[in-house]
């Protein structure tokens, strides 16, 4: 699940049922930049994880949603990389009706820019806070999200030999 604000961009990947978060600050919210952060994720994650993850209708993966179901035409550089990396899509329904479907990462969106970006943080460079960003999933990785019981993430992972 995806995410993007102003004036940077950051991009929150969540790992249902887990809580666990790998974020990415960016300066476009470009396809490069959603390719980078799932790479970054995957690297850092140590795989890819089972089953279908959950995409809002972003334009860097989305070219065109056909009527009100699931189904996607995909742009053509996302097709690529899905199938390069192994990854399976599932699609949030459009407006209303999906609202609900991405709500948790909305929550843990809002949850660490209170905690970590308020104040904004002084930092020379990107590769700077994008160093800070990292040391805070990792400190945050043993918080407890409300009655959720902590998930063995490693578990729900395949490895990918071409992730580096």
């Amino acid at each position: 699940m995806f995410w993007t604000s102003s004036p940077s961009k950051d991009e929150a990947r969540e790992i249902p049922r887990s809580g666990l978060v790998q974020r990415r600050v960016f300066l476009s919210c470009g396809q490069e930049a959603f390719f980078e952060g799932h790479v970054h994720a995957l690297s850092v994650l140590g795989g890819v994880p089972f089953g279908k993850i959950r995409y809002d209708n972003l334009k860097a993966a989305v070219a065109q949603i056909l009527g009100f179901s699931r189904q996607r035409v995909e742009t053509e550089r996302w097709t690529a990389f899905r199938s390069h990396y192994g990854i399976e899509s599932f699609y949030c329904r459009p407006g209303i009706e999906g609202a609900h479907e991405k709500g948790g990462v909305e929550g843990q969106i809002g949850w660490f820019r209170r905690n970590h970006f308020v104040p904004v943080p002084e930092v020379a460079s990107l590769t700077e806070l994008n160093e800070m960003v990292q040391r805070w999933d990792e400190e945050d990785e043993a918080r407890r999200i409300h009655s959720r019981t902590r998930t063995e993430v490693p578990s729900r992972f395949r490895t990918v030999s071409y992730i580096s």
